[in-house]
């Protein structure tokens, strides 16, 4: 079963968190950067995608703080767009230590509204952080802006190439999903799938699924590290 926390009596008017991190120690230290700022507080804790989405089906969040690579099955992303269906007024930013094609695409199709970097920013930048978030803005640093606008100019960039669906598999297929698999886990048929991948192969011109597994996970499609 997934892990979720829900910490009480909080005030009505303050900004509510979850926190969907699977290290211990970042959950307290970000926890701990959080309470020295009224007005906002976690509202509840999460270290899987299970945990996360079973805490937003019952309680009310204002902003999720999602790490990407959380323990599979899934990622972060799993719970961005659960958070976005049952919770469409939430505001989302993304904590994780990656930035590639994967992230930043998954990022753009769900109209994130911050990224935390966490190899380059200081956990004190959290601060700026709020303040830009509570104004109603955004939060990208700058290696995110200059990362997204190299993706955006790659005329060979995979998520030009494919569509919303194929991403989808694509992503299975670096996790070594079969077409059974792939089929449960997007609720279509294993022939659908099968011909999902014949698809990809062609646009993505590669000759065979092993090379094709390989080429997505260079992209950063798959199960990241965590």
């Amino acid at each position: 079963m997934g892990e979720c926390t829900t910490l009480c009596g909080n005030p009505s008017d303050t900004m509510r968190v979850l926190l969907v991190e699977d290290q211990e120690f970042n959950r307290y230290i970000i926890t701990h950067r959080f309470s020295n700022h009224p007005g906002w507080t976690i509202a509840g804790e999460a270290s899987d995608v299970e945990g996360a989405n079973r805490w937003l089906d019952q309680f009310r969040a204002d902003f999720l703080l999602v790490d990407i690579g959380l323990p599979p099955p899934g990622d972060g992303f799993s719970v961005v767009a659960h958070a976005q269906k049952v919770q469409p007024h939430i505001r989302v930013l993304v904590l994780t230590a990656h930035l590639n094609e994967y992230i930043i695409s998954r990022c753009e199709h769900y109209h994130v509204h911050g990224f935390f970097n966490k190899n380059q920013a200081a956990v004190g930048s959290i601060e700026p952080m709020l303040e830009t978030l509570a104004a109603g803005g955004r939060y990208f640093p700058a290696e995110y802006i200059k990362a997204r606008q190299l993706w955006l100019e790659n005329g060979r960039a995979i998520s030009g190439r494919l569509s919303e669906r194929e991403m989808e598999v694509l992503h299975l297929i670096a996790l070594g999903r079969s077409d059974e698999e792939i089929g449960d886990a997007l609720t279509i048929q294993p022939s659908t799938a099968a011909t999902h991948k014949g698809a990809i192969l062609r646009k993505l011109n590669q000759p065979n699924i092993a090379k094709l597994t390989v080429f997505a996970i260079n992209h950063g499609y798959g199960q990241l590290s965590y």
